[in-house]
């Protein structure tokens, strides 16, 4: 749980890497084939998916 600052400070930060994402896929797919971004979005659904296993099995 945050407080109201550490949420504040949390929403302004991942706000800046959702940006960051953002930029670097429209870089990512200027420069390659719809191939590799559909390789590429595969690979994101499975870190998900792991990091959603890691979650659920670390109880706070």
């Amino acid at each position: 749980m945050l407080t109201e600052k550490g949420r504040i400070y949390a929403d302004k930060l991942m706000s800046s890497i959702y940006a960051a994402e953002e930029r670097a896929m429209k870089d990512t797919v200027e420069q390659f084939t719809p191939e590799f971004i559909s390789a590429l979005e595969h690979f994101s659904g499975c870190l998900y998916e792991e990091y959603s296993k890691v979650i659920r099995d670390v109880q706070l």
